[in-house]
């Protein structure tokens, strides 16, 4: 199988735009609200060499590249303007804003005619609707309910009726094969679709059967709904019966659809061996049963050849997904790896070539995904140096379901490990109240400079993803959208930040076997962090982005300070106060994206990746975070001489300020203690 640029036909688009591009007209396009401001509103094109995008002087709110965009655009955005400065300060959602352009455009036709080619590609009057049966529906219809109700807020007087409206509003978009695109638009929109691609029998390739003569590799085309008959084999002509064609179908009706990574492998075994005795290995049932136990176990004990089972999957993935389609690039991705264990780099260099084109076309240049996967090509391009295990790192997926369903299931940990702690810290804080402090010299600086190095490369890990975001989807975007910010390389670091919360526990057995002062905001900051970080991983919120990257951001310049200070080396005063300073920023900014995420959910109706539980556990934390915080910092740097007291150049030694508004390690000075292993007596 050749890569899908090298096995273009004749006269077929080759380039990764070309495939890419379908109507460079369509009958409406519309800009999200959240990258309006990235993107022209007619042309949707970037402005060129970082140029501003203009403004509409009428409503500020759409953008456009040039003056000539803006004067073609006109003639759709003349309403809309006008409803726009209506509503202001309210924004309309993006769906009302797109429900109102084809209204618009309905109308329009309906008055005018097709004056400027819109319907050049279909009709709208070919468009299937199905209203009573969508009435019927009681989900969907009160769906319906809520967005006409934001349509007559927006449109006002100039909203059509509501059967009208109705008649419009039924649309979908579906990527599958035949069968189960039929059960999806039966089930949604009550009808069997017959467009050109479900009545190309091409389709049918992927619910073949395996011929009855054991030599022949022929497929038996069929489906699972046709009716069962005798198929003569394409090949050899031996004809298989219709008990057998019978039993292919109803093997393909009865095994799942989908598969999760808590399915029974073994019963997946026991279903792969029957369903692999009468479906051809280019049945995409047969495909996706061996995925499933693949990804599950990682291993096939009855395929040998990994590489040629990756490439059929993408070859059926091809026929179900649109050429650049993010999928097909994580299966090349799968199909790489493949070649890579096998030590053949020359035949993975086109396949990684092929899902960076198509990374590219999904994400953008500047997302961790392309630029991953643009490193891996240019290693197998350029023959650098690498071993296997950085290769296939390169080309794999954080199994970000994994990782979830793992944290999930170990939740009840964060709570045994809590009382656990609680028990270790103040039983070792009772223990040692008559002993002398350890000298922890040589641990303690091991442990900072683990922490520090650790929060550095988190930081510079997810710094490329969190400024993609921000430039490219919006500041509102960031902590609305989870968009990828568990996946790929993010996510192992994202996990890792996780998992490191049980870790940090650690840092309290330093200051209890020191002898340091034990605060209240030390050990509730630990047990607190943990749980939530357990609770909501899960979830996914988007608002986790700005949390975990502040997160380790702050902890790169604390714990680097906290190891210069272990290793005795003098730091101004004033670097505890700025980092503690940090500290603040953070929580402030965290309970600010959680105010204005509480409004875009609550009052604004926005759909955001959010937990209403989750919500509200990040808003206790945070803000009484930041209240004991923001005393610690009145208590430390401003009352009771404070000021005087963190103004030396270090010759004060301490383990830092805080973490997460916590003391860490005897952050508050104490005359005649020793902060760190470094003793520094004050006169009574």
């Amino acid at each position: 199988m050749a890569p899908a640029h090298e096995s273009a036909p004749n006269g077929a688009a080759t380039t990764t735009y070309e495939r890419a591009r379908k109507f460079d007209a369509p009958f409406v396009h519309l800009v999200n609200n959240f990258k309006v401001d990235k993107f022209c509103s007619h042309c949707m094109r970037r402005p060129p060499n970082g140029a501003k995008l203009l403004t509409c002087g009428s409503c500020s709110f759409a953008r456009y590249c040039s003056k000539d965009c803006q004067k073609l655009a006109w003639k759709m955005h003349r309403t809309e303007c006008r409803r726009l400065k209506e509503v202001f300060p309210q924004l309309p959602l993006t769906e009302v804003l797109f429900m109102s352009r084809i209204v618009d455009k309905v109308l329009f036709l309906e008055e005018h005619g097709d004056k400027f080619g819109w319907e050049k590609h279909r009709k709208w009057t070919d468009l299937m609707g199905h209203q009573e049966e969508l009435r019927a529906d009681e989900a969907r219809y009160a769906y319906f309910q809520k967005i006409l109700g934001k349509m007559k807020a927006f449109r006002k007087e100039e909203m059509i009726d509501e059967d009208k409206f109705f008649d419009i509003y039924c649309r979908s978009t579906i990527n599958s094969h035949r069968y189960q695109r039929h059960k999806e638009l039966q089930s949604k929109w009550y009808f069997t679709c017959a467009c050109d691609r479900c009545t190309d029998h091409s389709d049918d390739l992927l619910t073949s059967l395996k011929c009855t003569n054991s030599t022949c590799d022929e497929p038996l085309v069929t489906s699972e709904t046709a009716e069962p008959m005798m198929i003569s084999c394409a090949r050899c002509k031996t004809i298989a019966d219709e008990d057998y064609v019978k039993k292919g179908q109803e093997m393909m009706l009865s095994l799942p659809a989908s598969y999760s990574l808590t399915s029974d492998v073994e019963v997946l075994k026991k279903l792969l061996d029957s369903a692999g005795q009468i479906l051809h290995q280019k049945n995409i049932y047969l495909c996706r049963l061996k995925t499933a136990i693949f990804h599950i176990t990682g291993k096939l004990e009855s395929i040998e050849n990994i590489p040629e089972m990756q490439k059929l999957v993408y070859e059926n993935y091809r026929m179900i997904f649109p050429n650049m389609d993010r999928h097909n690039g994580f299966q090349l991705l799968h199909i790489v790896k493949a070649l890579i264990e096998q030590k053949d780099r020359i035949a993975a260099q086109p396949y990684a070539y092929d899902a960076m084109c198509i990374f590219e076309i999904c994400f953008g240049m500047e997302h961790p995904y392309y630029l991953q996967t643009l490193a891996l090509w240019t290693y197998l391009e350029k023959n650098i140096p690498k071993t296997d295990e950085e290769l296939i790192l390169s080309a794999s997926e954080f199994p970000e379901k994994t990782a979830k369903q793992w944290i999930n299931d170990h939740f009840l940990i964060t709570i045994q490990m809590s009382l656990v702690y609680v028990v270790v810290v103040f039983g070792t804080k009772f223990l040692m109240r008559n002993r002398q402090p350890f000298n922890l010299f040589v641990p303690l600086n091991a442990w900072n400079l683990f922490l520090a190095v650790f929060s550095i490369m988190g930081t510079i890990k997810l710094t490329p993803e969190f400024i993609s975001t921000l430039q490219n989807r919006g500041f509102q975007a960031s902590y609305c959208k989870i968009w990828d910010f568990t996946k790929g390389e993010n996510g192992y670091w994202v996990f890792l930040f996780i998992t490191s919360k049980l870790i940090e526990l650690t840092d309290t057995v330093f200051l209890v076997l020191r002898k340091r002062p034990l605060m209240f905001l030390h050990w509730y900051h630990h047990i607190l962090t943990l749980i939530y970080a357990f609770f909501s991983y899960p979830h996914s919120p988007a608002f986790n982005r700005w949390g975990i990257y502040l997160n380790f951001f702050v902890h790169a310049f604390m714990y680097s300070y906290y190891f210069l200070r272990s290793m005795k080396i003098r730091v101004p005063g004033v670097v505890a106060q700025f980092i503690t300073t940090l500290q603040i920023l953070q929580f402030v900014i965290s309970v600010a994206i959680l105010a204005h995420l509480g409004i875009l959910i609550y009052v604004q109706k926005v759909d955001c990746d959010f937990d209403p539980k989750v919500f509200m556990l990040a808003s206790f934390m945070d803000l009484t975070y930041l209240a004991l915080f923001v005393n610690f910092f009145l208590q430390s740097y401003v009352f009771g001489g404070g000021k005087s007291k963190y103004r030396s150049s270090g010759k004060a030694s301490q383990n830092g300020t805080v973490q997460n508004g916590t003391a860490k390690n005897g952050a508050v000075h104490q005359n005649g203690t020793a902060q760190n292993g470094v003793e520094h007596k004050k006169k009574q």
